[in-house]
């Protein structure tokens, strides 16, 4: 065998090894990857499991000007920032439905102990498509529910967290 030939047959054996190399250590980080996200997976499944991720308080004001608003805050009190998509339903006193606007909102942990914050009606349902719904002329209450959706995508449902039953014909107690 001539001095070429054994450098190739050496090069040939060697970049056999190479290649097993190389495909063992694919295979390695593969399943790394694949532990470590069944692993997040886990721990957001035991986090959905528990007390709800976004949870809110919402009151039915009038403003010093005589407008009808919110005073409501969306709060994400288990520790971690949350993405999740909001649904308010207006119902009137007998809980019938009257309208529905969706939206999507940051609920962020370091948020979890603030004051409710005052809201325009029009401000409160801007995150839907479609035109803020008119105020009812009836007794009526606003719920909101979420679905929380974290970077795993595990989803938990929370809610509705309603106000009380405001009047709107009734006027504001001096």
């Amino acid at each position: 065998m001539t001095s070429r030939a054994r450098e190739y047959a050496r090069r040939a054996r060697k970049g056999i090894w190479g290649e097993l190399r190389t495909w063992l250590f694919m295979t390695a980080l593969v399943l790394l990857i694949l532990f470590n996200q069944s692993d997040e997976r886990a721990r957001d499944r035991e986090l959905v499991a528990g007390p709800d991720l976004v949870t809110a308080s919402i009151e039915i004001v009038r403003n010093d000007a005589g407008e009808i608003g919110f005073l409501y805050r969306g709060r994400a009190c288990q520790g971690v920032d949350v993405f999740a998509r909001w649904k308010a339903v207006i119902r009137d006193a007998t809980y019938q439905r009257l309208a529905t606007r969706r939206g999507d909102g940051d609920y962020l942990a370091e948020d979890c102990g603030a004051d409710p914050v005052p809201w325009r009606w029009q401000a409160f349902f801007e995150g839907d498509l479609d035109a803020p719904p008119t105020i009812p002329e009836e007794p009526f209450r606003v719920c909101v529910s979420y679905r929380s959706i974290l970077p795993t995508d595990v989803v938990q449902r929370s809610g509705p967290f309603c106000s009380d039953v405001f009047d709107p014909n009734q006027e504001e107690e001096p």
